[in-house]
């Protein structure tokens, strides 16, 4: 055998003295009757070999490739971070490989990660959609390739989706601030370009009672200004809402947004909780790092992503359930960062 060679089950099946088609039975656990002596010889000869198997040519032979695409917003989010360890876990415990893929928020990348997933014979897809249209969910379908879809809500609530009440986590923070005496909020947010945005402003809106509520909200990136991180477009709410200072507190979008107002704020010398209160949504696993730590309402971003998994496994090994849309329900977080007015 040449230096270099790829090993290959003809030279197992040369080092274990048997023919081809019984080194590839016993390496493919097919349940094929060996003996055990010829069995031990060639699993042996594999690993002293360093054989590995073909898997593209095993996924042509039985249309199954056991990989599961996945294509979330942003991979440097802690939020969709742990989103997809939670997809990752369930995979590894039911025996597929997931391949993680990146939109950047980028609705043009998203549907060409698609179109990739695709072309790889991907037995299934979980997508976290920021897609506006339906040009992702036709694809798919076009494809006939199982998807399921996580975090942002799809239109269609009969598709296989795993998300979460925007609105009653939007509705949950504005309440809680008023049960501590708030009277007039501020609710700082990136643009309302998708639906689980503009849900968590609307519950925001509706727990406010008789509280008055002020917008802020950063630039979008159509708009010509340059595309911010969420912790510097929480700093940069911050220089907006103090031109006015008409609130005692603050709802954010999502916690990266509040922690870079908190951040804003400690530079300024104003200080969180006693000067300006401060409320997230998500609780990804800096909250609770933050300096004060930030009081937040929880969406189960793991518990969500492994359910996606779950659901999209499941159907790929034939379990009827029908699914449509199921939303998780928001939790709240109390830690450091809101003081009382009453």
């Amino acid at each position: 055998m040449k230096k270099g060679n790829r090993i290959t089950i003809r030279d197992v099946s040369l080092m274990a003295n048997t023919s081809i088609a019984t080194a590839s039975r016993v390496l493919n656990n097919t349940g094929y009757p060996v003996s055990p002596d010829m069995k031990a010889r060639i699993l042996k000869a594999a690993k002293d070999l360093g054989y590995t198997p073909n898997m593209l040519g095993k996924a042509l032979k039985t249309g199954k490739s056991h990989e599961i695409g996945v294509v979330v917003p942003s991979l440097l989010n802690p939020y969709y971070a742990e989103a997809v360890n939670g997809i990752e876990r369930e995979c590894n415990a039911r025996g597929y490989t997931p391949v993680f893929c990146s939109s950047d928020n980028n609705p043009e990348k998203e549907l060409a990660n698609v179109e990739f997933l695709i072309r790889m014979r991907m037995d299934g897809i979980l997508l976290s959609k920021i897609e506006y249209g339906d040009d992702v969910i036709q694809r798919v379908s076009r494809a006939g390739i199982s998807t399921v879809y996580f975090d942002q809500p799809v239109a269609d609530e009969n598709l296989p989706c795993i998300t979460y009440d925007f609105f009653e986590a939007g509705r949950m923070a504005s309440e809680y601030l008023t049960s501590r005496g708030h009277r007039r909020i501020a609710f700082f947010s990136l643009p309302f370009d998708r639906q689980s945005r503009r849900s968590r402003y609307e519950g925001f809106m509706a727990g406010l009672g008789e509280a008055e509520g002020y917008l802020y909200q950063s630039p979008a990136e159509n708009e010509g200004v340059e595309v911010l991180s969420e912790f510097q477009a929480g700093e940069r709410l911050v220089d907006s809402f103090l031109k006015d200072r008409n609130a005692t507190a603050v709802v954010a979008i999502n916690d990266l947004i509040a922690i870079g107002a908190m951040n804003a704020f400690s530079k300024r010398g104003i200080a969180v909780p006693s000067d300006i209160s401060v409320v997230g949504l998500d609780d990804i696993s800096f909250a609770a790092m933050s300096n004060p730590a930030l009081t937040t309402v929880k969406q189960p971003s793991y518990e969500m992503g492994s359910a996606a998994a779950k659901v999209l496994i499941d159907s790929l090994e034939g379990v009827e359930e029908e699914v449509g849309t199921v939303r998780m329900p928001p939790s709240l977080v109390e830690r450091d960062s809101v003081c009382d007015l009453v």
